[in-house]
């Protein structure tokens, strides 16, 4: 049997209010995340089977930065010993249960209790696998949601490993549009969709925002979902209110709660009113609607 790769560790020393938001940074880029306390500061490693492109990590970092107002911190590299430190993470992580939804990592298989929909997602990955507040609550949401009305035209913007996209599909069973910047998490979305049987319903778009024709073709959309952070989602209200369809419903998540009624104004700005706001730890989701009565956050 083959010894695992050597990994490596990426550790970073943070202000307590701040640790929320560089946790889930790094697990964007790393397989598996663990946080410490050291006095009145966080340490903050991510553990990953190979190390993360320098302008990937530098420009999340950067984001990080200026969503918790403060400098940027030097990350700290360190190889380790030939264990696999990111497997043995992730078997420590339960599968998760939100709503109707179930999802759960290689090692969990067969345990999908009867009646849900169950997906399998990389035992690897530290987000996107409904393990964070932001994706378990957007899950519960669409859960909801779906429940309620037949949306035809959903989006995934930001898909990252597309288990939001693969939970509209399975809902909803109707062609779900999902698009990532970044196209190694389309090709993780893409794969997480032929393992779950859903590839035929998920139409995969690399596109910033909504910068590519072809997401801005496929609109108005009356179901979207955004998992993405406060900054990103502030620019992107114009472009939302563009291309949603009246009375559509847009999910947004990635927000520190303190974040959540700055982001609302701009979205009310662009002619979105509140369903809700959604707690969970430290992390907030906001429900939207185009057009309608209008609430306070």
């Amino acid at each position: 049997m083959n010894e695992p790769a050597e990994s490596f560790a990426i550790a970073l020393t943070v202000p307590a209010p701040a640790r929320p938001v560089f946790e889930r940074a790094l697990g964007a880029l790393t397989e598996a995340v663990a946080t410490f306390e050291e006095g009145d500061a966080w340490r903050v490693t991510g553990y990953a089977r190979a190390l993360p492109e320098a302008g990937k990590l530098q420009t999340l970092l950067l984001l990080a930065a200026s969503a918790t107002g403060i400098a940027p911190p030097e990350p700290k590299v360190t190889p380790l010993s030939p264990k696999d430190w990111v497997r043995e993470a992730a078997r420590q992580r339960p599968p998760i249960r939100a709503g109707r939804f179930f999802v759960f990592g290689t090692h969990d298989r067969g345990l999908a209790p009867v009646g849900t929909l169950a997906f399998e997602i990389e035992a690897g990955l530290a987000f996107g696998t409904g393990a964070h507040a932001t994706t378990k609550t957007m899950l519960l949401l669409l859960d909801r949601f779906t429940r309620r009305r037949r949306f035809q035209r959903p989006l995934d913007l930001g898909t990252g490993s597309g288990i939001l996209a693969l939970a509209m599909a399975a809902a909803l069973k109707v062609p779900v549009l999902a698009t990532d910047s970044d196209p190694t998490a389309l090709k993780i979305a893409r794969r997480h969709g032929r393992a779950n049987g859903l590839s035929p319903l998920l139409r995969l778009v690399e596109s910033d925002g909504f910068a590519s024709r072809e997401l801005r073709a496929a609109a108005p959309f009356d179901l979207m979902a955004a998992n993405l952070f406060a900054r990103p989602l502030c620019a992107l209200a114009s472009d939302m209110a563009r291309h949603a369809a009246p009375g559509a419903i847009l999910l947004l998540s990635g927000l520190l709660t303190a974040q959540a009624p700055k982001v609302f104004q701009r979205y009310r700005a662009a002619g979105f009113v509140l369903l809700g706001r959604h707690r969970m730890g430290e992390w907030a989701t906001l429900a939207l609607q185009k057009g309608g009565p209008c609430k306070d956050v």
